[in-house]
């Protein structure tokens, strides 16, 4: 597996004769360096929720499409390189999964380019997995860390989840011995070093333990508390809590650490509070649970209880409207992370408090 990066790029082009190096400096420099003021940009108003004069409780904060929005530029030799082979700034294609290692940096799933990005924002560098050329991904649909910094990606067509270390290096494949049929949701528990994860296809949770060994299997399709019927994203809380996305009971249900269940709230409808196609789900600094709904192209705040607090978004490519909306991450309890998909795009926005 070979993850992209840009080194080799310098040593090809620190091969060059100065002659044929400078020549090649000049021409991307005439083709792309700025030599006269920019123009003067416009400026976006950033929406927040609710709307005035009441009190904002969510505001945008700004979209994400590639690496230079996050201030990850690349050197000159490599835009250099990008240049003479014609390659295009990274971008996203279709994001879902989210994910913010202990390192602060922003794991992407993107199943439109069958790779995941790695935003390394402190870092202010970027890097894709797998590298170009190499068919690792076919379907990569969520992200969990563990405490060490171990990625695991949910492959939902190949059946596995995919392993990989703080560089991108693969770690192997998990397949659970042929029980994972199409596996979405991700969620890493520290306390208890378990992995689980949702199995779509099968109607049911799986947990794994560190060495990837099944230690449960929580669910059966059906209605009732503690079944599933095809649950797609999973969240844990502070306490340890699962929340579960079951999409097509158009609830949410809530588990405890083993996999007990709890409670639920949701039902089908077209109105607040009700579910169409709900899909990720996270929970902010106060313990609110948001819920992305695709068709709704929106997300929706509950409590604990499943009263809706508050909902912001709706269909649309400006700030704060989505188009097929998937997966939601909160980071540090107030930066809300959403994969607008279909706008080829992560939005971020606040939580301002409650």
């Amino acid at each position: 597996m070979q993850v992209m990066r840009g080194w080799g790029v310098e040593r090809l082009l620190l091969g060059l004769r100065p002659a044929h190096l400078a020549l090649a400096i000049g021409l991307v420099c005439a083709a792309g360096c700025q030599t006269t003021a920019p123009a003067e940009e416009s400026v976006v108003v950033a929406p927040s929720w609710p709307r005035e004069p009441s009190v904002a409780r969510v505001r945008w904060v700004s979209e994400i499409r590639g690496p230079a929005d996050l201030g990850i530029r690349p050197g000159l030799l490599r835009r250099l390189w990008n240049w003479v082979a014609g390659e295009q700034s990274p971008s996203l294609v279709r994001p879902h999964g989210l994910a913010m290692d202990p390192e602060g940096r922003l794991w992407v799933a993107d199943p439109g380019a069958r790779r995941v990005h790695v935003f390394d924002i402190p870092g202010r560098r970027y890097f894709a997995i797998p590298g170009r050329d190499d068919p690792a991904l076919m379907s990569p649909i969520a992200i969990a860390h563990d405490e060490q910094g171990v990625a695991y990606v949910s492959d939902s067509a190949k059946g596995v989840i995919r392993r990989f270390d703080r560089q991108g290096r693969d770690l192997g494949d998990w397949d659970g011995q042929g029980a994972l049929q199409r596996p979405t949701g991700l969620a890493f528990d520290p306390q208890t070093g378990v992995l689980w994860v949702a199995d779509t296809g099968n109607h049911r949770l799986l947990a794994f333990d560190r060495n990837g060994r099944i230690r449960r299997f929580v669910g059966e399709r059906g209605r009732e508390l503690g079944r599933f019927n095809f649950p797609t994203h999973l969240a844990l809380d502070a306490g340890g809590q699962l929340f579960v996305t079951d999409s097509l009971n158009f609830r949410v249900q809530i588990l405890t650490r083993d996999g007990d269940p709890l409670s639920a709230f949701g039902h089908a409808g077209d109105g607040p509070g009700a579910f169409s196609k709900p899909k990720g789900v996270a929970l902010d600094r106060d313990g609110h649970v948001y819920v992305v709904d695709s068709l709704f192209d929106n997300v929706q705040i509950f409590d604990r209880q499943g009263q809706l607090m508050l909902h912001f978004g709706d269909r649309g490519a400006a700030p704060g409207q989505f188009w097929l909306p998937g997966g939601i991450h909160i980071a540090g309890g107030d930066r809300i992370y959403v994969a607008d998909g279909f706008n080829q795009r992560i939005q971020l926005f606040e939580y301002l408090g409650d």
